[in-house]
Order: structure tokens, then C-alpha cells, then sequence
């Protein structure tokens, strides 16, 4: 399981294509939401894996993401318990290094892991009267991630895992027992209960790798997100591949206008491939714009290949 996510996450540098197969992402562990900073760029989340049956997923993650899914793997990877149910990853603010984090429900020995990142180099400190390891970057990671960071184990079935600062206010809302951000929570009502992975992204103007990401999507949408306030998404993985996702905005002019560009770019892009199982729809509701993409699987594994194209296109761009 571990080492075909750990290969894909390594291979990319802007998009994240995890070899993972069909889990439960949509309804979020109620463990792991109220632990989200309500000031997120960017949420995304995926079920563990549970066979081998299913194309490779999508998910779109920054960087920072990628290589905090990588190492998280790798440091808990001495456990033998371990188990996986749910991961979210949190990209937010934005700091020089860029704040950033993993949540990841299941079960884990917090002083089995402990002791071998520490024989590895690793400390361990304390930060509210919880034990916190402090892991340095990894050798193979000089040149993209120069910080220190945090691994926090709350009773044996939650772990928090990156930058210092975001593991350190997501620790604070968990003692202090804070309610998931209602923004977050509508945002979530909104993706279909079928979605096997979903992502939020909030003020994508400010992040140019989210930005250059987005053109998988459509190479007008980077551009149409100015108009908007919000973009998420959700792909369901079955006999065809089905991505649903939504502009909102409160602008009614925004609207209009970012669902008349969407409508003639999926009117182009049908007639381009009317050979493809596939169609696109766009509809105006509830002061938001959905586009909805069906793929057949062949089509979806080409789009996938684009996709790591643009990756190794854009691995020099710089973190948001």
C-alpha cells in the first residue's frame, strides 16, 4: 500500500496522482474536520486504500503536501500496527515556507515511531503537555523543504504531521475542543456522497502552483477563478471516471459570466472528442457554477498522462 502512494507522491512536484484505489473521502472523519484551520488555501482528502481494482486517483496538492504525505509514510512506516483510515491535507496562509500539514486517522504506536525517527535523528519535545517529535528535512528532500517539522499523535488515533506552525494550531483546537469551521462544513455538503477523493481550494489567486495546476481541468478555468471566490472538486472512479466541480461566487455578475465561458469551453471540447465516452454540463445554482466531466477509463489514464507532463513542466515553479 505505503510504497505505491510513496512513488507516486516522490514523482510529482505540483499535481499528486496517488496510486491509491476506491476509498471513502467524502463524509471526513469528524475526528480530523475540527482540527482544520478555518484561514486553509487548500483541503483535500482521500480513503485508504482497499484493493487494487481502480485507476490511479487525482488529488491536487502542493508540494509541501506531496512531501509530508511521503516522509508521514516513512516515519510511521516502523509500526507494525499501523492502520490508515482517512488522510486530509491542509495547505494555508502563506508563510515564507508555505504552512502546511497532514491529518491522518487510524491507529498508530505513538513510542514505537517516536523511537526510531529519534535513533534517526529526530528529537522529541513537548508542546502542551503532549510529546511532539521534531523531525528535520530528509537528505532527499535539500532544495525543497528546508524546516523542521512537527508529528503529533493524539490518543493513538490521530496523527498531525507538518509544519510547525499549522500542527501547532491544530493542537490548540483539538484541546480546546473547536468546532469544524462552518464554511468548511457547507463547502463539504456540497461534493456527492459517491466521491472517492474531493479538494477545496479558497483564494486561488494567491498561489500560482494551484493556479498552473487547475489547467488539467481547463485552460480557461485558471483564468475564470479570478472571477470566483471558491473552486472544489470531487471524482468519482468507476466503469467511467466522473469529476464534478464547482465555482462559487457572490457576485451574480461573476457568475454569468464565468458559466457562459465554461458552457462555450465544454461545447468546443465535446465536439473535440465526440468520440470519447464523455460529456461536460454547466449550471448556475445557489451562487455557484458545476461542471460536470465524464470520462471513459482510457481517457482518463491519457488525462492522467497530460497531467504528469504539466508536473514535470512545472517542477520549477516555486511553493505558494
Amino acid at each position: 500500500m505505503c510504497r505505491s502512494i510513496c512513488a507516486r507522491a516522490l514523482a510529482a512536484s505540483v499535481f499528486v496522482l496517488l496510486s491509491v484505489v476506491k476509498g471513502i473521502a467524502s463524509n471526513p472523519d469528524p475526528r480530523l474536520l475540527p482540527l482544520i484551520p478555518p484561514n486553509a488555501l487548500l483541503v483535500a482528502g482521500m480513503g485508504a486504500p482497499s484493493g487494487n481494482s481502480q485507476p490511479d486517483n487525482f488529488l491536487l496538492l502542493t508540494r509541501n503536501n506531496s512531501v509530508d504525505l511521503t516522509d508521514f509514510l516513512g516515519l510511521t512506516g516502523v509500526d507494525p500496527t499501523r492502520l490508515l483510515h482517512q488522510v486530509i491535507f491542509v495547505a494555508a496562509g502563506s508563510a515564507p515556507a508555505g504552512v502546511h500539514s497532514l491529518l491522518v486517522s487510524g491507529q498508530f504506536d505513538r513510542d514505537r515511531i517516536f523511537k526510531g525517527a529519534v535513533s534517526n535523528g529526530a528529537s522529541v519535545t513537548q508542546y502542551r503537555g503532549l510529546p511532539v517529535l521534531v523531525t528535520p528535512p530528509f537528505p532527499r528532500e535539500r532544495g525543497i523543504m528546508n524546516e523542521n517539522r512537527w508529528l503529533v499523535v493524539l490518543q493513538s488515533s490521530v496523527a498531525i504531521f507538518g509544519s510547525e506552525a499549522s500542527v501547532r494550531e491544530e493542537v490548540d483546537r483539538s484541546l480546546t475542543a473547536s468546532m469544524a469551521d462552518i464554511s468548511l462544513t457547507r463547502r463539504l455538503e456540497r461534493l456527492s456522497p459517491r466521491d472517492d477523493t474531493w479538494c477545496l481550494v479558497s483564494a486561488v489567486h494567491e498561489s500560482d502552483e494551484i493556479r498552473h495546476s487547475l489547467q488539467a481541468f481547463d485552460p480557461s478555468l485558471p483564468g475564470l477563478l479570478h472571477e470566483g471566490d471558491a473552486f472544489q472538486f470531487g471524482i468519482q472512479y468507476g466503469k467511467h471516471v466522473a469529476i464534478e466541480y464547482e465555482v462559487t461566487s457572490a457576485s451574480p455578475a461573476s457568475l454569468r459570466f464565468i458559466s457562459d465561458r465554461l458552457s462555450k469551453s465544454f461545447q468546443g471540447s465535446a465536439a473535440e472528442n465526440s468520440d470519447v465516452a464523455r460529456y461536460l454540463q454547466a449550471t448556475e445554482k445557489d451562487g455557484s457554477v458545476r461542471g460536470v466531466v465524464k470520462l471513459s477509463r482510457s481517457r482518463y489514464e491519457a488525462w492522467l498522462l497530460e497531467v504528469s507532463k504539466r508536473t514535470n513542466d512545472l517542477r520549477s515553479y516555486p511553493n505558494p
